[in-house]
């Protein structure tokens, strides 16, 4: 292919170059794209009552939202977008003057991408989406990712735990991961991977572990 205005190759990463038999990564005839520290992410979960879920889904953000030093983001994924809309709105009227920001497919996509980009830039906020790739929400400072219902796939899952990982990851800060199943959805968390050291977080500790 081309080369780029440096002189060099198209772009690669590791392991496709290993994948095509290009063993010497550090070949410098090679363009070998630089991996990305990924921070080890916290998984806990909560299974609620539907009696009780307005109330944790009202809570859940607000706790992380309180504990939220300087320079750090949280993201919220929903089912929906209508969802998403309604407790952006909700949070905004509760907490005047914090940094919500909204992306979902609800919002055209010219202002949503803006929006997306005023998130990535901003030195904080929390932003509440739905029907995104986690990949376009990329953006440094997020420390935690919060998935209210369970996503749709566990493809999807690992992704929103890679955007805290891989932010959290290049300043070396922690991350943490918080997943909010219906009762109805109870047995969803074994396709999550809790079974492999996720933390169920009970009605009583709620308000502390959050």
């Amino acid at each position: 292919g081309a080369l780029d205005a440096q002189g060099r190759p198209p772009k690669i990463s590791r392991g496709s170059a290993v994948r095509m038999g290009l063993d010497d990564v550090d070949d410098p005839s090679l363009y070998v794209a630089a991996e990305r520290k990924m921070a080890s992410v916290a998984l806990r979960y909560h299974i609620a009552a539907a009696g009780d879920m307005h109330k944790v889904i009202w809570d859940v953000p607000h706790l992380a939202h309180s504990r939220m030093v300087a320079d750090s983001k949280i993201v919220v994924f929903f089912v929906t977008p209508v969802i998403a809309n309604h407790y952006a709105e909700l949070f905004r009227r509760s907490l005047p003057g914090a940094d919500v920001f909204e992306i979902h497919s609800k919002i055209a996509k010219a202002k949503r991408k803006k929006e997306a980009a005023r998130f990535k830039s901003a030195a904080a906020g929390i932003a509440f989406a739905s029907d995104v790739s986690a990949k376009s929400l990329e953006a440094p400072g997020i420390r935690e990712v919060i998935s209210i219902g369970a996503p749709p796939s566990k493809g999807l899952h690992q992704q929103r735990l890679e955007l805290a990982a891989l932010s959290a990851g290049a300043t070396g800060a922690a991350a943490r991961s918080f997943l909010l199943l219906h009762d109805f959805e109870r047995g969803e968390d074994s396709d999550f991977g809790f079974e492999d050291g996720g933390e169920e977080v009970h009605a009583e500790t709620l308000d502390e572990e959050v």
